[in-house]
């Protein structure tokens, strides 16, 4: 470069024009295959050549176009000024249109946009004017992709085609058309068109080595698979896109990327990992002064805390959005502001405003029907809201209509979820259990679509009360097949990505090669350090004042980047295979379970919690056992029982405490199923959302102890994620049971600390219940050695602490002496059938996101590997009390390693019974489950 400089001063002395136009283009070349390195010789080579000559105002013209590519767009614009300053005092007005061109895209980024505008008519007036036709194609270009940004979408359409034919014969000018053509058909809603568009114009990119116009049509494309529900596709072409920006030093770019990939998983419903991504893009793109990308971001921010009902917060953002969007000039924004403002008015029960701002923005959106439909969508369920049945019910079916065109399952999902509602209200059962039931399908394959685990699991969290409408209509509908009809949409919605893990569904953990698998090694070594300086106290936990906070802030931030890097990852990988996407039949379940068990999958009908008893002979509904207020309520009694007990020093636990809890979860969840159980000896639980969290285990062992005028009630026989992956599980204990050889010995490991003292000595009376077990205590306890012998054994004992993340549930951890191991570490590690005991605090807690029924944790990650069953702790162990029954475990299934799956749950409440009758109180022996098998 230094060379290019010196020819540069010669150049200038000479007076060579010719040569100067060579350097120059020279420059213009490096500003587009790496910017940064442009700016740097642009600005030396400027500060050499001092002065006026026509030579330093085109090399300002120069640094103000890289300075573009480096986002920073008020630097560009300062150095446009200079540059047309230059040109008018050196008399140059012929020169002013080439700089008014270039000048369009800082002003049009600021937002600025009339101004941006004006720019591009001028400079293409200029270019006619003069008779360089060319150049006056890049100016109509430039105008269009102004009118775009403001929303007239259709006139910049007009300009563009103006456009083609001055620009035929220049491939790249082509291409660069073409790519911003693609943005204004998606803008309405052209998919195929825009597709075409952007697919042409990469090609042209990427041959010719221009990355950051690559990375512009990467993102677009990706925002295209979006908007289409592809997310998966959007995922994988966001980050090949961002990697681009990244490599040319744009960062205000990546963060617009950013934010349109949680704009793609907002679609999806995953609103708690959307509003990260938006609030991690939000402050790049206010510090670069993008006022359109940022009000963009807060619009859907805003709307993402909307639905979790953040509803202050919310308001903050959209009111950020809407001054950021007046102040660029962006007036189609204004119309998702509508929509995100009717979005808060509803949650806040102002149907009349949601009304009124929705009717407002459809009256702007005839020019994009996909958007429109959304729009209509959220009309018709305000006009359910209020009653009006019969205008629903005349919006839907236009709704239907134009939803034809489309293939967004998700869109069409709504749609007839909406249509059932309306039509149970017109009592029209059959229609509306049909509706239903396509509702219930078009979410099935938008879920099947979507490889990434929790990306699924937000989709299907979002979408839990379709299913629970469905599950409602089968009942009202009272059809023969009604059990057969509920079987199948329970299991729909219930453990699908767990029963994939199970099966070993084949996964590419190898997307990126080299560098991909150096930064997830970065993001999970420093968690691992910044966890072990934590301790026990988790994510929350803000003791030790401003360094407490600033590592939770780190964490959160590399909890978020690993989270993309695995969705990344999941994203690119295998399909997911489609008899695992199948849910299991009524008929198969009953074929596959034991003569002596049942079933209760516990399911939601509305707000109601009903149940569906499956025995090998029959399958009942029991509808309205209990309301989720009325589970909610309950919940907060246990803990506040839990929470008591748990504070009382140890001579005032004596006695059996109230037991109120438990009684009252057996009367409401358990008592009216029993005339069902009638020779059933075993029941396994399924729970649904809200059931999670209750002391269920407890109250079945309760339930099981005291039958009425010593009558024998049914004993439970383990919780299970959902019946499809007990019994699959089942498969595999069997299977590992009718081996003779391998994977039989016993894993004990055990961290003892000041907290917890007597983990190791639990650990050594275990070992001596079990011979040949191979025991790791306190230092030889390492992760590496841990890791490695997991596979290795065929029922695995952990005595260390364990932690529940429940924002980042796959977070969640266990102690060993070196550094905590996560429950993502753990997944798929472990011997198939195999039984795993986890004697830590909280080890069985599950993310408690509202309503998901897809569960994540340390259980999660050992069943995902194909073990047959996990004992774990659903809160605090009191330590005596779980030494003495962990012990009395081992003791009784000593020389069982095949088979203790199918044992473990009946000793377990044996021994809690047992402690129970000797006094001790349920939140001692309580938290103690099995689940897992089906068996």
């Amino acid at each position: 470069m230094i060379a290019m400089e010196d020819e540069l001063m010669q150049l200038a002395e000479s007076g060579d024009a010719r040569a100067a136009e060579e350097v120059t283009a020279r420059l213009r070349r490096l500003s587009i295959a790496d910017p940064s390195a442009a700016v740097h010789e642009l600005r030396s080579l400027i500060a050499r050549l001092g002065g006026r000559s026509v030579l330093r105002m085109r090399l300002l013209g120069e640094l103000a176009h890289a300075l573009c590519y480096v986002n920073d767009f008020a630097g560009a614009e300062a150095e446009f000024e200079a540059a047309c300053t230059a040109a008018r005092e050196l008399g140059l007005d012929v020169e002013i249109p080439d700089l008014l061109i270039r000048r369009v895209q800082p002003l049009a980024r600021m937002g600025r946009l009339s101004e941006a505008e004006r720019a591009a008519r001028a400079a293409h007036e200029g270019f006619l004017s003069s008779g360089r036709t060319h150049e006056a194609g890049r100016a109509a270009v430039n105008l269009a992709i102004v009118l775009r940004m403001q929303g007239r979408s259709e006139e910049a359409l007009t300009w563009f085609e103006t456009a083609a034919p001055l620009l035929a014969a220049d491939e790249q000018a082509t291409a660069a058309l073409k790519s911003n053509l693609g943005e204004a058909l998606l803008d309405l809603d052209r998919f195929a068109e825009a597709a075409e568009a952007f697919e042409a114009a990469l090609d042209v990119f990427e041959s010719g080595g221009h990355l950051h116009l690559a990375a512009i049509v990467e993102g677009n494309l990706a925002d295209l698979a979006a908007r289409a529900g592809r997310v998966d596709e959007a995922v994988r072409r966001f980050d090949a896109a961002r990697a681009k920006y990244e490599r040319v030093g744009a960062k205000a770019d990546a963060a617009r990327l950013l934010a349109e990939e949680a704009e793609a998983l907002l679609t999806v419903g995953a609103w708690v990992k959307s509003e990260r991504l938006y609030r991690a893009a939000l402050p790049e793109l206010r510090t670069a002064g993008l006022l359109r990308e940022t009000a963009r971001a807060a619009l859907g921010a805003g709307l993402a805390l909307a639905r979790q009902g953040e509803i202050e917060s919310s308001k903050e953002l959209l009111d950020e959005a809407e001054r950021a969007a007046d102040a660029s000039g962006a007036h189609a924004l204004s119309v998702q502001a509508c929509l995100a403002r009717a979005e808060v008015a509803r949650c806040t029960g102002n149907h009349e405003e949601a009304a009124r701002l929705i009717e407002q923005a459809m009256s702007r959106l005839d020019d994009r029907p996909l958007q429109r439909l959304f729009a209509l969508a959220a009309r018709a369920r305000i006009a359910l809201d209020e009653g009006d049945v019969h205008r629903a019910m005349a919006l839907l079916e236009e709704g239907e209509r134009a939803a034809e065109g489309f293939e967004f399952a998700p869109l069409k999902a709504r749609l007839l979820d909406l249509k059932g509602l309306a039509l149970g209200r017109l009592g029209r059962h059959a229609e509306a259990l049909a509706a239903h039931l396509g509702a219930v399908e078009q979410t099935d394959r938008s879920r099947g679509a979507i490889r990434a685990d929790e990306v699924r699991t937000a989709y299907l969290e979002s979408s839990l009360s379709l299913y629970a409408h469905a599950c409602r209509a089968i009942r009202i509908a009272n059809t023969p097949d009604a059990p057969r009809l509920l079987m199948g949409v329970i299991e729909r919605m219930r453990a699908r990505t767990l029963l994939e893990s199970c099966a070993g569904s084949e996964r590419n953990d190898r997307t990126e090669g080299e560098v991909y698998d150096r930064r997830r090694a970065e993001i999970v070594g420093e968690l691992n350090s910044l966890y072990s300086r934590q301790g026990l106290g988790g994510r929350f936990a803000q003791q030790g004042g401003r360094s407490a906070r600033d590592t939770g802030k780190r964490i959160l931030e590399l909890e978020t980047a690993l989270e993309q890097l695995l969705d990344r990852e999941q994203a690119s990988g295998a399909p997911v295979r489609p008899d695992v996407l199948k849910p299991i039949t009524l008929e198969a379940a009953q074929a596959a379970l034991p003569a002596d068990a049942a079933i209760i999958s516990y399911y939601l009908d509305g707000d109601d919690i009903s149940a569906l008893v499956v025995t090998r002979r029959s399958a009942t509904m029991r509808h309205a056992l209990s309301s989720r207020a009325a589970v909610a309520q309950l919940r907060r009694r246990a803990e506040f029982e839990i929470a008591r007990a748990q504070g009382l020093p140890g001579h005032m636990r004596q006695g059996r405490p109230d037991e109120s809890v438990l009684r009252t979860t057996s009367r409401l969840l358990l008592e009216p199923l029993d005339e069902l159980l009638e020779g059933v000896e075993r029941v396994f639980l399924i729970p649904c959302a809200g059931l999670h969290d209750l002391p269920l285990w407890a109250a079945a062992v309760v339930h099981g102890s005291d039958g009425d005028n010593g009558s024998r009630r049914a004993r439970i026989g383990g919780i299970a994620p959902s019946a499809g992956v007990g019994l699959y599980l089942a498969d595999l204990v069997r299977e590992r049971a009718s081996r003779t050889s391998g994977g039989g010995g016993s894993l004990v490991v055990a961290v003892a600390d000041d907290v917890a003292p007597l983990m190791e000595r639990e650990a050594e009376e275990i070992a001596e219940e079990v011979p040949g077990a191979r025991v790791m205590l306190g230092a030889g306890a390492t992760a590496e050695e841990f890791l490695a012998a997991l596979p290795e054994h065929g029922l695995v004992h952990i005595a260390c602490h364990c932690v529940f993340e429940p924002e980042f549930p796959m977070s969640s951890r266990i102690k060993l002496h070196d550094r905590w191991v996560t429950a993502r570490e753990v997944a798929g590690r472990l011997a198939r059938g195999a039984v795993a005991m986890l004697a830590g605090c909280e080890s069985g807690r599950t993310s408690n996101r509202t309503g998901a029924e897809e569960r994540f944790g340390l259980v999660r990650a050992f069943l995902g590997s194909g073990v047959g069953c996990v004992v774990a702790s659903q809160w605090r162990l009191h330590d005596e009390t779980a030494r003495k029954i962990f012990v009395s475990l081992h003791r009784e299934l000593a020389g069982e390693n095949g088979s203790a799956a199918f044992r473990i749950a009946g000793v377990l409440v044996d021994e809690q019974a047992r402690m129970r009758d000797c006094g001790v109180g349920w939140p001692d022996w309580g938290p103690l489950f099995v689940k897992g098998a089906i068996s």
